[in-house]
């Protein structure tokens, strides 16, 4: 058994996007370093968070999942395109994910059902291995505030999808 500490943040991210952004991208870091994680998996609607996940997560492999492609800066999906950073739109992908799971995760916070899903969509697209432990970061609203350990899964494997570890919450 190792003990360690899961971080309760006292606001959510929509309140200060890029300080809890800043927070949860370190956090994720740190324990990804920790367990040799190699895959951190972003959800980011308008790029604020891919933005800072480019410099924070530098060296790591990045895959970074938003909503809606027109809801991001041109600039900046031509840096990530540079950067070879795979950038998916959920809104582009069918996929399956049970609503009764997601109404269920958002009990914690509204991270911890979009972790699970933003690393779904990711293996569904071969962004990352089915099976892989992964370092997943989501947020409420603007910014990231919540980060597990996510063992991977395509969404028509939900059942396989493992949360191995909250590493941040919102309370």
């Amino acid at each position: 058994m190792q003990p360690v500490g899961v971080t309760y943040f006292d606001k959510t991210s929509d309140k200060d996007p890029e300080g809890m952004t800043r927070q949860t991208l370190r956090l994720a870091l740190k324990r990804g370093d920790e367990l040799g994680i190699k895959y951190f998996v972003v959800a980011s609607s308008t790029g604020l968070v891919a933005k800072m996940a480019l410099s924070e997560l530098a060296g790591r492999r990045l895959v970074v999942v938003g909503e809606d492609r027109s809801w991001y800066d041109g600039v900046l999906l031509k840096d990530l395109r540079s950067k070879a950073v795979p950038t998916l739109f959920s809104r582009e992908i069918p996929y399956s994910y049970p609503s009764d799971v997601q109404a269920a995760l958002r009990r914690f916070c509204e991270g911890a059902k979009v972790c699970p899903e933003v690393v779904m969509l990711a293996a569904d697209k071969d962004a990352v291995p089915p099976g892989r432990e992964v370092v997943a970061i989501a947020g409420t609203g603007s910014g990231a505030d919540t980060a597990m350990v996510v063992a991977s899964a395509k969404s028509k494997d939900f059942g396989e999808l493992r949360i191995k570890e909250l590493l941040c919450k919102p309370r």
